[in-house]
């Protein structure tokens, strides 16, 4: 029993919600748009090469999160300039995705171009990123970055 007795300390200090609410809301992307994730962001942002003094930079993160709706997935992996973003958005809810391009005639969810499913919308080009607009579902978007 001394002045470092683990006892007397706290485990459930605000830093280690902080570092997690960066994984999930930075570097997995899952954010809400408004009260309750009615309506859902999935903003990904892959490191790049020597981001951080990094050699390699984290390719790929699997997470969810399970809202008052229903589960929330992002699984994003890169693989040199190819990026690969799968995310599910429960029933009864919207999201909108910020998929990193450097080319809009490369992104397709499921192997198909934008605009062939009626639940996928592009909605803008922003910052290198396709905004793109879906309902509910499962998705498998891919693009060159």
């Amino acid at each position: 029993t001394g002045k470092n007795n683990a006892a007397m300390n706290s485990f459930s200090h605000y830093s280690f919600g902080a570092v997690m609410q960066w994984a999930f809301q930075t570097l997995a992307g899952i954010d809400t748009d408004g009260p309750g994730y009615q309506r859902i962001l999935i903003r990904p942002n892959p490191p790049t090469v020597g981001a951080g003094g990094e050699p390699r930079p984290i390719d790929w993160v699997k997470a969810h999160y399970d809202s008052i709706h229903g589960r929330i997935e992002s699984e994003w992996r890169t693989n040199g300039a190819d990026f690969e973003l799968n995310v599910t958005i429960p029933a009864n809810t919207t999201a909108t995705i910020f998929l990193p391009e450097k080319d809009m005639a490369s992104v397709t969810e499921s192997g198909k171009p934008l605009g062939d499913d009626a639940g996928v919308k592009l909605l803008r080009h922003e910052n290198e990123r396709a905004v793109i607009a879906v309902e509910s579902g499962t998705y498998r978007f891919h693009s060159k970055r």
